[in-house]
Formats: structure tokens, sequence, C-alpha cells
């Protein structure tokens, strides 16, 4: 399978000869996502941002840039202080539908129509044979329930979609030390742009994200604050009857 394919909801991941894994459902032997430490509100305060309002700023200062995706770590997170911080991850997550020699990959809108039509199940976005490339699987590991994951599909190099980890990194067959997988939280969460932003608007724009320069190859990549910026100016500009939703979804 491409790195850039996902499975279907209905296929099943063996692991020594017993499923471990099946796209919409958990079998015996599956790899449960942790559950978050911190609560919805304290999450939404400490990771959620406004980039809209960012963006509309000239000069953007970067110490600005580190505030606006960094605060004090909740005490639940086991902190002594709340002098202590963290940065909320944003990634790019890189769909294919069309394989080579005509096989099928995966296209976001699976993920956005939700499992059986139910967008409000979280999604288990990955699994075995759907990630090859190491930086890709190093990627996958540092994730974090409450990161950012915007949706492109290369098929037409566009992004659809903006939505959270609900998960950790995982493994889909535990102790194989092969991260590629993450659930997502229900569809009905994202954010979804009614017309697809595609990546010559996102240059138009000024924003030229490194994860899309030639040869950049895989499934999951790291976006900087910079990237997100521009992302969501574009989006705004594109679709901007969707501006406000958009930066009160981002702001939480």
């Amino acid at each position: 399978m491409d790195e850039t394919s996902l499975p279907e909801p209905g296929d099943t991941i063996e692991s020594s000869g017993r499923p471990t894994v099946v796209m919409g459902q958990s079998l015996s032997g599956t790899p449960k996502a942790p559950q978050s430490e911190i609560s919805d509100k304290e999450r939404s305060k400490a990771r959620r941002i406004d980039p809209i309002r960012a963006a509309s700023q000239v000069q953007f200062p970067p110490d600005r840039l580190h505030y606006v995706l960094c605060s004090p770590k909740p005490e639940s997170f086991g902190q002594a202080s709340d002098d202590k911080e963290y940065s909320m991850n944003i990634w790019v997550q890189k769909s294919r539908l069309k394989l080579k020699r005509g096989r099928r990959g995966w296209h976001c809108k699976t993920y956005l129509d939700g499992i059986g039509n139910d967008p409000n199940k979280r999604f288990p976005s990955g699994g075995r044979n759907s990630t090859k490339s190491p930086q890709s699987m190093a990627c996958i590991r540092q994730m974090q329930p409450g990161d950012m994951v915007l949706l492109y599909q290369v098929d037409d190099e566009s992004f659809y979609a903006i939505t959270q980890a609900e998960s950790c990194g995982m493994e889909a067959d535990p102790g194989s030390r092969k991260y590629n997988l993450v659930y997502l939280k229900p569809a009905v969460t994202a954010f979804r742009f009614a017309k697809p932003l595609t990546l010559a608007e996102v240059r138009a724009s000024g924003c030229n994200p490194a994860c899309f320069n030639p040869g950049t190859n895989g499934r999951m990549f790291p976006l900087t604050t910079e990237d997100l910026v521009g992302i969501a100016k574009a989006a705004s500009q594109v679709n901007s009857d969707q501006s406000k939703e958009l930066a009160a979804w981002l702001d939480g």
C-alpha cells in the first residue's frame, strides 16, 4: 500500500495471525487510544489559537507566534508549577486515492463522512502498511491528543479540512516500533472547507510550506506556526463566507 494511502473502513489489519486493527472499530489486540488527562475546557484554552487574527497583523513578532501556540501546561499533566510551557504540534496528513498500477488508496472524505456515515465516532487513521516513510513514522510517534491535523489530498493538491488528534501516535502492531496509527477526533468536530483549498492558492498568498517541496514523500509532516497562519489566511480569502466560522473554530 502506498504510504499516502490508508485502509478503508472495514479492512482488517492482522498481527501474528489475529486481527489487531479494523478501520472503524476495535477488536481484541487493538492498541487502545489513551484517554486524555486534561478536560476539554483546559485543552481548548491551552491549545486553540486564532490564526485569522494573527494573519491580519502585517508585522507578527516571533515572540507572539510562540505565545499563541504555547501556554502554561495544566497541572493535571503532573507539572509542579504553572510556568511550564508546551507547544501544540501542527501536522499535515497527505492522502492519495489513486495509486500506481490502478490500486486504490484513501480519500480524506472517508473520514469526513464518518465511519458508517456516522461522523460522531472517532476515526482510526492509518494502520499496517499505511506508512513506509521513516520520517512520517517519526512524526506520528510525536503526535499527542489535541494536536492540529490538516487533511490534504494529493490527487487534487487540496486541503479539505482541519481536525485534531484524539490519541497519541501508536503502533498498529504493538512492539513493531512502526508508528503508523493515530485516532482522529470525530469528524463532526472538524472544520471542513466549503471549497477545498488548493496548494496553488496557498502559495499565491505567499505561504509555501516546506513539506510540499519536491522530493517530500510520505504521509505525515510537521507544519510551522507561520505555515498555519498562512494557510488560515489563504482559506479565509478563498472561503470568505467561512472566515468568522474558521476563526471561531480555531479560537475554540
